[in-house]
């Protein structure tokens, strides 16, 4: 994908952090995430449980990342992130929610397209 910076994880390594060491280092701002190949382990993710209430759900074995999008915005010092995720374990069930925490288990790649603000037109 043109435009597009892929965060590299080894095994073990805390995907928020690392987003957030990643984000300084390339200067972004605002970045949508835009794609994702790899495993996670020690992951939360929160997502909508019974009569519409919104539930954490833990899992410390090693999940398949299908698919993330999202997006990454530095407020300051803080980065503000908003993950979705579908993962999938080798028994077969699945998790889908906005990530809370991780560990990449294996490796992870994440990709992150540069949004520049400044050259959005507000309408």
């Amino acid at each position: 994908m043109a435009g597009v910076i892929t965060m590299s994880l080894d095994d073990g390594e805390d995907i928020c952090k690392c987003l957030d060491a990643f984000t300084k280092e390339n200067d972004i701002k605002y970045g949508l995430i835009v794609s994702s190949n790899g495993g996670m382990r020690d992951f939360e993710v929160s997502s909508h449980g019974k009569i519409g209430s919104v539930t954490n759900h833990a899992r410390d074995r090693r999940f398949k990342l299908e698919t993330a999008n999202g997006t990454v915005e530095r407020k300051g010092k803080e980065l503000i992130i908003k993950m979705n995720v579908l993962a999938s374990a080798a028994d077969g069930s699945i998790l889908s929610g906005e990530l809370v925490k991780g560990r990449a288990d294996g490796f992870l790649e994440i990709g992150i397209r540069k949004i520049d603000l400044k050259k959005i037109i507000y309408s």
